[in-house]
């Protein structure tokens, strides 16, 4: 029986977790539209990006990068707090659990969860798996932004047009977007 209830718990908790995994596909999807609305605000304002000189795409490039660095960096600092809270529920949710049967349990302490998160190596597949968490987000940032700015330069370097740019890093409607940078 005690079995059972813990089986039953852990099955409703997992459905919880993956209706919150949804929420925060969301909150990501805003994050991405707002970095579509920067860029698309950067290049339509800057004229045609064909006639500009180096210096002066190298200057567009720069407060850019700069901008999106700044929108990662506070979706950065969002998602790491909302994964500390996450983590200090689950440690909760877990010991709740093991004493509903029976089993003694320990909640570690709020510094040791944050300080568990920050320092374990993510179980990621891939190029990035083993990374620590902080090093993992900002790497992310950083390779996005250097996407976008290259997407820029090349776009300038081919003559593209400002929506033709805009096209090639956003992508098109007909392909729902997913044909872009």
């Amino acid at each position: 029986m005690r079995n059972q209830a813990l089986t039953d718990s852990t099955i409703r908790h997992a459905v919880h977790l993956e209706r919150l995994k949804g929420s925060e596909v969301k909150e990501f999807a805003e994050f991405l539209r707002e970095i579509d609305r920067t860029l698309a605000r950067r290049l339509l304002n800057s004229g045609e990006i064909s006639d500009f000189r180096r210096q002066r795409l190298e200057r567009l490039i720069a407060s850019t990068r700069s901008e999106l660095a700044e929108i990662f960096g506070e979706y950065q600092e969002q998602l790491e707090g909302n994964l500390v809270e996450l983590a200090e529920y689950e440690a909760e949710f877990e010991a709740r659990n093991l004493d509903n049967i029976g089993w003694e349990s320990v909640i570690p302490a709020p510094n040791q969860i944050r300080a568990a998160i920050r320092t374990r190596p993510l179980l990621v597949t891939g190029a990035d798996g083993g990374k620590l968490l902080p090093s993992f987000l900002r790497g992310f940032s950083d390779a996005e932004v250097a996407r976008l700015s290259n997407a820029i330069r090349q776009g300038a370097y081919e003559g593209l047009s400002i929506r033709q740019l805009s096209q090639r890093i956003r992508g098109t409607r007909a392909r729902g977007y997913r044909d872009g940078i």
